[in-house]
């Protein structure tokens, strides 16, 4: 297989997955005594597990090197808190008060704001690209919404 292949792969696999464990997590809250923060600890504590045991088996240089690098760890402590565990915990809590496809679409909408956020701070219009994306992103929107009512 080659790395394009994977590549395509992985990019089929990873909004699956997704997908999936938004439907696996909201039928967890629907059992008593399962709720957000238990899950995403429970969750980020085991992938974490995996991915170090992996890395140590087949990087152990490169992973020496970054626990060696101060700035390297600062890095990877501001990217695990403000950008795993928020979004994890943010998607789950929403799951948890609404239901997985709502969630999953809100969540698929990200790119969206920061288009408009980019455009408003640097004070010019989107690429052409970019409003296309837009404009695909709503019109599913649509589509999602008229096929979940």
């Amino acid at each position: 297989m080659t790395t394009r292949h994977k590549g395509i792969l992985f990019a089929i696999l990873g909004p699956l997955l997704w997908g999936i464990s938004g439907n696996v997590a909201q039928w967890l809250f629907a059992q008593p005594g399962i709720r957000p923060d238990w899950l995403v600890a429970v969750r980020l504590l085991l992938s974490g597990l995996i991915l170090l045991a992996g890395n140590l088996a087949t990087q152990r240089t490169e992973m020496a090197a970054v626990a060696h690098d101060r700035r390297a760890l600062f890095g990877l402590f501001v990217f695990g808190v403000f950008g795993v565990v928020i979004s994890q915990f943010t998607y789950f809590t929403a799951v948890a008060v609404s239901n997985a496809p709502t969630t999953t679409v809100i969540q698929y909408l990200g790119p969206v704001f920061i288009i408009i956020y980019l455009a408003l701070r640097h004070w010019r219009w989107p690429r052409r690209i970019d409003l296309v994306s837009i404009a695909v992103a709503f019109v599913g929107v649509v589509f999602w919404s008229r096929t979940a009512t």
